[in-house]
């Protein structure tokens, strides 16, 4: 399952890795969105996007567990409980929308 993702949301680097995320504070970022560090919780579920695609993003999850075959742990609403799995799927997200650019702009090429 693909998630539509338009975020302009980078993987972070040098100073803005682990730096205080922008929207609770946490040193944990792991994203810029724009020139703000972010962390993977805020974009999952803080953002507009997380609110739009909750139900999305659950089963994406769900597809992610059964394919590795590993669980990751969820509070009772959803919300996953470790940071890193957080990481892995907010990376899982962006790589999978960057493969369907990549798709879509070379079938366009091929037309």
């Amino acid at each position: 399952m693909a998630i539509y993702f338009d975020l302009d949301l980078k993987q972070a680097h040098g100073a803005t890795r682990d730096a205080s995320c922008s929207q609770c504070g946490k040193k944990q970022s792991f994203w810029t969105l724009g020139r703000q560090p972010i962390c993977s919780p805020c974009v999952l579920y803080r953002s507009r996007w997380g609110e739009d695609a909750k139900d999305k993003l659950l089963v994406f999850i769900q597809e992610i567990e059964d394919r590795v075959g590993v669980s990751m742990p969820r509070d009772s609403s959803g919300v996953l409980e470790s940071v890193a799995d957080a990481n892995r799927i907010l990376f899982a997200i962006v790589a999978s929308h960057h493969v369907l650019k990549l798709r879509n702009a070379a079938a366009r090429g091929l037309s």
